[in-house]
């Protein structure tokens, strides 16, 4: 079966990927993505690809597929260099499909930020599965097909979702699955990436710049570290992309609705009239 990526030309030429962030979602990755940018690298997180629309979402959903929920061919080098050609530090998006990258990139630094089980899940418990809820929603789940990028953003908490919680969601269950995913895979990153090649940090002993800095030998900067977004700041961050969409949809989906209610009225009307 042919795939997205497929059809798109391998670029004429790339920038070498100098680290891959590891970390899990909610471990500071978007803190990470802003600080190497500020430190004058170009850096792609799961925000860089809601901002660059309908374009990357296809390309990201068709590399989770394949990466994370293992249906379909599994992304290569040249695959990666199509899609990350202008980026040369990468955030988040490795920690869905790790053996990829670190297979892709054996030349590349890697780093892990590590955070406590309990503490990461209770952070998604209050911003990704508060997000997938509401993209579950009745309203949401009909209008994602009235909006290209609507129905992409939304297939992306459709892939992740499952895998890591076993299927259980935003349940109890869920919960507890989501925390053995997680020991299961900081167990697994450092299984496969070469020890001399990775940088393991502890979030709940400080994250700034004196650990990111001296792994690609950079001064520290005079720039304050960035924030961490607490659950209200992801909600806008996420939330951003999708209200121009729903907006789109809703009047894509009144475009439908109102001549097929005019037919039906028509119709009704025609009922109630003596023909004879």
């Amino acid at each position: 079966m042919s795939r997205y990526i497929d059809h798109i030309p391998s670029p004429a030429h790339c920038r070498r990927v100098k680290l891959i962030v590891l970390s899990f979602s909610r471990s500071d990755t978007l803190g990470i993505y802003n600080a190497y940018n500020i430190l004058g690298y170009r850096s792609y997180h799961i925000l860089e690809a809601f901002k660059n629309g309908i374009h990357h979402m296809k390309i990201l959903n068709e590399a989770l597929e394949s990466g994370l929920a293992r249906e379909g061919k599994p992304f290569n080098r040249e695959d990666f260099d199509k899609w990350f050609h202008g980026y040369d530090v990468i955030t988040e998006i490795p920690c869905y499909m790790a053996p990829q990258f670190v297979a892709a990139y054996p030349e590349a630094k890697f780093l892990l930020v590590e955070r406590n089980p309990g503490a990461l899940v209770r952070s998604w418990k209050s911003t990704t599965f508060q997000f997938t809820d509401a993209m579950n929603s009745f309203q949401l789940s009909i209008l994602k097909y009235f909006d290209p990028m609507l129905y992409q953003v939304s297939r992306f908490w459709g892939i992740i979702l499952p895998v890591v919680t076993s299927g259980k969601g935003t349940t109890d269950e869920g919960e507890k699955a989501l925390y053995q995913y997680y020991v299961d895979y900081l167990a697994k990153v450092k299984e496969i990436v070469p020890a001399d090649k990775i940088y393991v940090v502890r979030l709940e002993d400080g994250l700034g710049w004196e650990q990111l800095c001296p792994i690609l030998e950079r001064n520290i900067p005079n720039d304050p570290w960035p924030m961490r977004h607490n659950a209200d700041e992801f909600k806008q961050v996420m939330g951003r992309p999708l209200g121009p969409g729903a907006t789109r949809a809703m009047s894509r989906l009144a475009a439908v609705l109102v001549p097929a209610m005019g037919v039906g009225a028509w119709y009704l009307v025609m009922e109630d009239c003596d023909v004879d």
